[in-house]
């Protein structure tokens, strides 16, 4: 039976409750965290104007990954001539800005590279920024990574895109970002 003289358990300090906001607030970080990245990653794809690269399929198959292609663009290998900073080329792992610019309105929204920037330049008509990282140089030329290198495929559809591929250039689909970040949306026999 309950003794009604004793004490009833104290309820809790200023302390706990402090504990306890601290641990809210940081699980609360942590989630906005993490959704933020979910949404940054999406935000390209729901605000990026959309541009169309040549590219070259390279290799449709990894035993480990699944089917993907492997993906040269027209705008990984640049002459160091578009580099438009005064001072040296970049160094290896810079971060690099590429203006680019529709070649024309009949060429079926490709774009081209017309400059390459240590800082993100202004866009004008039909043109588009997109961020890159400076891999390595060589004989007037330098070659750029984009993160759109490499796209997965359904499986078992691999080689036949690599047919596809041999037959004629492939178009890839790529979203970019006003801020410069890219996705590469899909692939297209080129026109």
């Amino acid at each position: 039976m309950l003794d009604p003289t004793a004490e009833l358990p104290a309820g809790p300090t200023l302390r706990n409750r402090r504990r306890s906001l601290v641990l809210i607030v940081l699980a609360a970080l942590q989630i906005v965290f993490l959704l933020g990245v979910a949404v940054s990653s999406y935000s390209v794809l729901w605000y990026g104007q959309e541009i169309r690269i040549q590219t070259m399929p390279l290799d449709p198959r990894d035993p480990l990954y699944g089917d993907h292609v492997n993906l040269k663009l027209s705008i990984s290998e640049l002459s160091t001539s578009l580099w438009k900073e005064s001072g040296d080329l970049p160094k290896k792992g810079m971060v690099i800005y590429v203006l680019m610019k529709r070649k024309t309105a009949d060429n079926a929204g490709i774009y081209d590279a017309v400059g390459v920037y240590a800082h993100k330049p202004s866009a004008g008509q039909d043109e588009v920024v997109i961020k890159g990282r400076m891999s390595y140089s060589y004989n007037n030329k330098f070659n750029v990574e984009y993160g759109l290198e490499k796209f997965y495929v359904p499986e078992n559809t691999g080689k036949a895109l690599e047919e596809q591929a041999r037959q004629g250039n492939m178009t890839a689909r790529v979203k970019v970002a006003f801020w410069g970040r890219s996705a590469l949306e899909g692939l297209e026999p080129g026109k």
